[in-house]
């Protein structure tokens, strides 16, 4: 599993360097194939010098970041931090971490594990929008600890910097890959140093092999007569259920070009 996540964080590397971020990271735009995973489905990508506010309405909401469900559209790439903490953290215990019914308990769910977010982050927010849910009580969180079990203090570690309220907070995908966590994976390799971070140019770069290609599923599509996608022997990153696996269009990237 460490490979698979290692995998995933290399793909983000290479998009966030490239000056784009997915909107959109969840199991289910996640394909694996043995060992190797590919991040998959670029049609929520925003560029990272795109002009805010974005909408406001993007990421599943399971894995969507604080600031989205409570700012109007002021975001950025570290959006897609907090949905791989989410992903990380689904797939140490198997089950979703928040699992909101609407937004307001997606907030509410979010404080009972983290904490209410402080006073000065709230007050920032509230300056961004105006969503019901600024007005939430304060309570303590239980700690991530609580809800995830028995997994491993570098496991731990991570997470808790990848699920941060402040956005500003939350380790970047470079750094992300120089975590202890990480430190006895023999596949590891030094990232270079982007001259620019995030910064625009083609996806030429370390992780790009982790981004799905039209070519890595020639014969990709969606079968009607068999109710499934084909993915060529790539497998949807999901537990339990399939979920999503019949509406999942292996995706064609429409408005960058490099991704094709």
């Amino acid at each position: 599993m460490k490979v698979l996540v290692y995998h995933l964080v290399k793909a983000l590397f290479a998009l966030h360097k490239a000056g784009y971020f997915h909107r959109d990271l969840k199991p289910e735009n996640l394909l694996i194939s043995g060992d190797e995973l590919k991040l998959a489905d670029f049609g929520s990508c925003k560029g990272v010098y795109s002009k805010q506010p974005f909408t406001d309405y993007i990421c599943t909401r399971w894995y969507r970041a604080p600031e989205c469900l409570l700012t109007d559209g002021f975001y950025n790439y570290k959006a897609d931090i907090w949905s791989l903490g989410c992903v990380f953290a689904e797939m140490l215990t198997l089950k979703p971490l928040f699992t909101g019914q609407n937004e307001l308990e997606q907030v509410k769910r979010i404080n009972s594990v983290l904490g209410s977010p402080s006073a000065s982050l709230l007050a920032h927010f509230h300056s961004k929008g105006n969503s019901e849910a600024l007005a939430l009580p304060a309570v303590c969180g239980t700690g991530l600890g609580a809800v995830l079990g028995n997994v491993s203090p570098e496991a731990l570690d991570l997470l808790s910097k990848l699920l941060v309220y402040n956005p500003d907070d939350r380790l970047s995908a470079r750094q992300i890959v120089k975590h202890p966590y990480f430190a006895n994976l023999a596949a590891v390799e030094e990232l270079p140093a982007p001259t620019c971070f995030p910064g625009k140019g083609d996806i030429e770069e370390e992780g790009e092999d982790y981004l799905l290609r039209a070519s890595d599923v020639p014969n990709a599509g969606f079968s009607s007569k068999k109710g499934q996608s084909r993915l060529g022997g790539w497998k949807l990153l999901c537990w339990g259920e399939e979920r999503g696996i019949s509406g999942l269009l292996v995706p064609k990237p429409r408005r960058h070009k490099q991704y094709r």
